[in-house]
């Protein structure tokens, strides 16, 4: 699965969630660190997470260290869900902390995360035609002679 360029990247739907999450940067090929790093998600998609986390060497998320393969899990409604996921970028955030950008690998938890989505993006979908229902009427309305004032 790969991440669109830059340009493109918000091709993929994003849907704006805050939930909380930790992440477990990887110290070797064989061992993760012991303790996570607590954060919280800012935006999803079927593609990436983008994640608040705290930026320091000793108890957050090393900005230096993009590519760098994390564990992270997410506390959704459905449950706790473990990806397995990759560093792709980083940038300040309007409160002055690091927006972390996760690109998602293939993990045993996917289905339960892209369940998650689907209930998201059904949704979102959802309250966007209910929102424009309600234009239409204001409109209609606005636009019917015979309406009472």
């Amino acid at each position: 699965m790969t991440v669109p360029p830059k340009a493109d990247r918000r091709a993929v739907p994003r849907f704006k969630v805050w939930v909380a999450c930790s992440i477990l940067s990887r110290l070797s090929d064989e061992d993760f660190r012991k303790q996570a790093v607590l954060g919280y998600v800012k935006d999803l998609s079927r593609e990436a997470v983008a994640v608040l986390l705290p930026s320091n060497e000793t108890y957050g998320v090393d900005a230096s260290s993009l590519g760098q393969q994390v564990q992270m899990t997410l506390a959704l409604p459905v449950g706790y869900v473990r990806l397995s996921a990759t560093l792709v970028r980083y940038s300040p955030d309007d409160s002055g902390k690091l927006v972390f950008v996760f690109r998602i690998q293939d993990s045993k938890d996917r289905s339960k995360y892209e369940e998650y989505l689907d209930t998201v993006e059904s949704e979102s979908s959802r309250a966007a035609k209910d929102s424009v229902r309600s234009r239409l009427a204001i409109i209609e309305n606005e636009l019917d002679p015979n309406s009472a004032d």
